[in-house]
Order: structure tokens, then C-alpha cells, then sequence
């Protein structure tokens, strides 16, 4: 019978103990005197300097656990367990600093017997270009066991950061600007819009779908889909499916404002699709509000690149509760929309909305991030426009009442001032991080907003993601 492979692990941890090594011993089968392992080998994979293939050959089937960590910092040990019916297994390794040294233990076993094998690897240097992150709070030393994703809004890439705030993780977007990022934890995946699309203004080129060991899932151009003009946010449901903003384009009849009868306006929608690009369903903000009601359809507002009529309510942001409700953002309403799984209106909130504030100096003034905590909080990034201070607010909404209470407001500090995009999440009860756009910046914070650790990034981002568990699949 082959031992379980909760026990391959826990043999590695005590041996990696040297004080109870001695007490545990009799417990420990001995290493067989014909090696069950064959050859280890460690490969690089020539396309990402941070990934590894260790290949372990045994002489007859057996389990394999593997185990790596930097020297020195062992408490962080990542494990893989590995149970084939052939004899050799093919481990792949990520989650792991550049140009570092790297302890490597492979354990083995087959029926009663157990073999170990100790050695080491090294890392190479990130491609050029890669994103830089400077501590900016150098006499903190906040550690946390998590990693930060962002995306380069310049030149590409999607990264993964740790504590220290070194590139643990990275895959090219092949060479297309990260307009936003999202991160699905069940799938351990990226989905990603890239590029811009060259005929229309401020979407996206391409739908990008990628997972932690840079297997790609969807790579779909805008003219590959039925609606090419997504924007500003995408994620992926428990289904697999994915979500995106998108134009919507409707003619209206605005005689009434000096526009003709068949005036086109260019609105706001989401779309849902599955990873081949068909679409599951649309959902339009035009079954909620009609721009023939709006006088102002034709106002070209400086603040705005574009005019109301070319871009009405300029949605900027998604998230999806696990209930089924969507929420969208509006950033020229200042509004966040709630959806229920049947895309029904629930509320508006903000300014000029459908639910009442205690205080209604705490509406966001323009917003991005949107997210419902796990306490069921609306939490949003307020870009502060006009007062030029962003904030992070949390709202606790009664729909039945159509009352909401603040429960979260700060303000960012002042030179992380963000008119635009942005984000803010919760991280657990007691922290939260923010993302920075214009001051290309990464913070977490308690609830009252005392900085814990802030760094500044190279490239601009959209939003920061924190990812508190990965799991080698």
C-alpha cells in the first residue's frame, strides 16, 4: 500500500525541522539502499525565466512531493505532490524571484519505500523592461504571504508582486499595453483586455485569458467577436464564463435636443461570453435610461475626452457578488448601478440616484474598483475630482429601505491623487489595498488609512489585485 501523500509532506516538514529530526527518527522509514529515484533533472522554460520544469525519473511507479525555497527563508516552502502511474513525473515551478538561489528537495515513494533528494537552482535575470517597484515607506517592514497583481499599462506584461516588492511572476502580453486586468481564483487565471483597438476610441484590441503556467485560454481580436468595442473591465464568473463592458450603439430620436431623428448615441453595456467568444447574453443601459430624456446628450464637457453623444455614461468598472448580482460603475453619472441575476435594476447609487446617504458629502465625486466586500459592503476607489483628493469608501446599503451609511471613508494620501482609474479592495477585516494610476503607486492600509507599505511602480496601472493563496495545480 502506498503511503498517503499528506505524509510524503509531513515527512519533508520534520526533516526540514533539525530540532525534532533526532525525536521523530524511529518513525521514518531509512532511504533504501537501490534508489527509487533515477535522475532529477531542473529545465528552464525558454519562454519565461520564472518558471521551471524539474523532471524526477523513478525506477518503478511511485509518488513524488516536491519542495523549493529560497535559502534562509524556509517558513515560505512551496510544495507540489505529484501521483502518477509512470515512473517519471514532470513538476512545473513558478512563484519565484529573478537572479536567486533555490533549495530543492524531492521526495519519493513506492509501497515502503522512501527516498529523498536534496540540490539546488538558480534563477535568471528578467527580460528588460520588466516593471520596478521602490519602497517609498523604507523604515516599515511590513511582510505579508500574499502577492499584489498588476498590469503595465505601457508596454504590457502581467505581474505578480511580493512583500518585498520583487517580480515573482510575469507573463508578455505580447507587446500590447494592459488597458485593465482581473484575477479568477478558482481557475488561478488572468483575464485581461490588451491593445487598442484602432477604429474606435478608448476600447480594447484584444480579449486575453491566460493561466499561472502562461497556458492561454482566450486570445480573441475585437474583430473576432460580435461586439467588438469592449472597455475599461473584464472578470470571469464561477461558470467560466466572461464578463466585459462594452459600447452599445443605438439610434434615438433626439429632434428634440438638435439632433435628428436616427441620431446614433454611443451607451454602455455588458456582455457575457464563453471562452470561444459566444455570446451567452447582453444586458444595455439603455433598458434603464434613454438618452432621449437627457438635454444634455449633445454637451461636450471639457473634463470628458468626449462628448455625452460619443460617450454618454462612460461605465468603467464590474463585479459580480456570489449571489449572482452585477454592479456596474458609471463614471460621468458618479453612480454605481446593482443588477440582480436576471440583469433587473435593484438600485442606483450615487449622486441623483435611488438610495438615500446619511451623509451626501460621502457620494464619490467619479469612481472606479467596485467590489462587495465579504461583509456585504459596496466599496469603490472615489477619484475625488473636483475636491482633486481621492478616497476609499464603503457603503452598507438597506434596499428595502432604500437607505445606505458609510462605514469606510478615508482619504488616500494626498500624492496619490487619482482623477482617473484606479482601485481600491479589501484585503481581510482589518486591511485594504489601493492602486494609484496617475501616481503609478501601490498601498495597504488599515481602515482608518494608516500606510502599512506603499510602492512606487515604473509603469502606470489600472488596478492592484491582492492574491492571498496560489495553489500549484
Amino acid at each position: 500500500m502506498k503511503p498517503n501523500r499528506q505524509f510524503i509532506c509531513l515527512l519533508s516538514l520534520v526533516l526540514l525541522l533539525p530540532g525534532c529530526r533526532e525525536e521523530e527518527s524511529s518513525s521514518v522509514p531509512d532511504p533504501v539502499t537501490d534508489p527509487l529515484i533515477a535522475a532529477v533533472t531542473v529545465d528552464d522554460d525558454p519562454q519565461n525565466v520564472l518558471r521551471k520544469t524539474v523532471t524526477v525519473q523513478l525506477r518503478e511507479a511511485g509518488d513524488v512531493c516536491v519542495e523549493f525555497w529560497k535559502p534562509g527563508e524556509e517558513q515560505r516552502t512551496r510544495r507540489i505532490e505529484s501521483s502518477t502511474e509512470s515512473p517519471e513525473h514532470r513538476i512545473k515551478l513558478i512563484i519565484m524571484e529573478a537572479e536567486s538561489s533555490y533549495t530543492l528537495r524531492i521526495t519519493a515513494t513506492s509501497g515502503d519505500l522512501v527516498e529523498q533528494k536534496i540540490s539546488d537552482f538558480k534563477t535568471g535575470e528578467l527580460p528588460e523592461g520588466c516593471i520596478e517597484a521602490t519602497n517609498l515607506l523604507p523604515d516599515f517592514n511590513y511582510a505579508f504571504d500574499g502577492y499584489i497583481h498588476v498590469g503595465d499599462k505601457a508596454s504590457g506584461t502581467l505581474y505578480l508582486l511580493n512583500d518585498k516588492g520583487r517580480v515573482v511572476w510575469y507573463e508578455p502580453t505580447f507587446g500590447k499595453s494592459v488597458i485593465c486586468s482581473n484575477y479568477d481564483r478558482r481557475t488561478q487565471s488572468f483575464q485581461a483586455i490588451i491593445g487598442f483597438n484602432p477604429d474606435e476610441n478608448f476600447t480594447g484590441e484584444r480579449v486575453l485569458v491566460v493561466d499561472l503556467y502562461g497556458n492561454i485560454l482566450m486570445n480573441k481580436a475585437h474583430t473576432e467577436l460580435e461586439n467588438p468595442y469592449f472597455h475599461h473591465d473584464i472578470l470571469m464568473t464561477p461558470s467560466g464564463e466572461i464578463l466585459l463592458i462594452n459600447q452599445v450603439r443605438e439610434e434615438f430620436d433626439l429632434r428634440a435636443f438638435g439632433g435628428s431623428a436616427n441620431e446614433c448615441i454611443h451607451g454602455d453595456g455588458i456582455t457575457c461570453m464563453d471562452l470561444d467568444g459566444n455570446v451567452r447574453w447582453r444586458w444595455s443601459a439603455f433598458e434603464v435610461m434613454t438618452p432621449e430624456e437627457d438635454p444634455d446628450i449633445f454637451e461636450n464637457d471639457p473634463e470628458f475626452q468626449y462628448p455625452n453623444n460619443e460617450d454618454w455614461l462612460h461605465a468603467n468598472s464590474l463585479w459580480r457578488d456570489e449571489a449572482g448580482n452585477i454592479y456596474i460603475s458609471f463614471n460621468k453619472l458618479s453612480q454605481v448601478w446593482k443588477l440582480d441575476p436576471e440583469r433587473r435594476l435593484v438600485y442606483r447609487m450615487g449622486r441623483q440616484g435611488t438610495i438615500t446617504l446619511d451623509d451626501e458629502t460621502n457620494f464619490s465625486d467619479r469612481q472606479h474598483g467596485i467590489s462587495i466586500t465579504s461583509e456585504g459592503e459596496l466599496m469603490l476607489f472615489d477619484n475625488g475630482y473636483t475636491n482633486k483628493r481621492s478616497r476609499a469608501l464603503a457603503y452598507r446599503i438597506d434596499e428595502q429601505n432604500r437607505t445606505a451609511r458609510t462605514v469606510i471613508r478615508y482619504d488616500i494620501p494626498k500624492e496619490d491623487f487619482s482623477p482617473n482609474q484606479s482601485s481600491v479592495y479589501r484585503i481581510d477585516t482589518e486591511r485594504m489595498i489601493y492602486a494609484s494610476t496617475v501616481a503609478s503607486t501601490v498601498g495597504i492600509t488599515d481602515n482608518y488609512g494608516n500606510l502599512k507599505w506603499r510602492y512606487h511602480l515604473s509603469a502606470p496601472i489600472f488596478r492592484a489585485i491582492y492574491i492571498d493563496q496560489i495553489q500549484h495545480l
